[in-house]
């Protein structure tokens, strides 16, 4: 696999990034493990199918983001983790934006890490433009090496950043603040 490495992203940021799309996907994951009929009742509303027909993926798409996860971790898998986080970002990206454009907007998406439902909206889509993009910075400089404590600092407060943000998106949705 070819990697580029640009003097404008090298040492910590790609690193950071590295960490951070690790830690959100392997949440998701842990997340998609220990809650497979709501992540399946969620991507079945999204696609308007029936949760039966999409719950034998919920297990293999949950292995995928932990594989990517552990990929990212590492300086000699980073771009093949990459690689693998970005397919799924945009998987999850056309899912949601086909959603959408359905009018099934408002549906709890199965997407938020914490213990509210999150309805269905333009946040995910931003969210995931975003990711992409961080994955995207992650893949960049495949030769940067083992994280410092500085990249895993960064990489912990965006970790936090996101999970707020995703607190506010979720309260939001639920009119709660509204």
């Amino acid at each position: 696999m070819i990697a580029l490495q640009l003097p404008i992203v090298s040492g910590a940021a790609p690193c950071a990034a590295a960490l951070l799309t690790a830690a959100i996907l392997g949440a998701s994951a842990v997340h998609k493990a220990r809650s497979p009929d709501r992540t399946a009742a969620a991507l079945a509303g999204m696609l308007g199918v029936t949760p039966r027909l999409v719950h034998p993926i919920v297990g293999p798409v949950a292995l995928m983001e932990g594989a990517a996860a552990l990929a990212l971790l590492a300086p000699p898998t980073r771009v093949l983790g990459a690689a693998v986080a970005a397919l799924l970002w945009l998987a999850y990206l056309l899912v949601v934006a086909r959603a959408l454009a359905a009018g099934r907007g408002g549906r709890d998406c199965g997407c938020s890490l914490g213990g509210r439902r999150a309805g269905l909206g333009p946040f995910q889509l931003i969210r995931l433009v975003v990711l992409l993009a961080t994955t995207a910075l992650a893949g960049l400089d495949a030769n940067a090496g083992w994280p410092s404590l500085t990249a895993a600092l960064a990489a912990t407060m965006l970790f936090l950043l996101y999970l707020a943000a995703e607190e506010l998106a979720a309260t939001q949705a639920s009119g709660r603040y509204s």
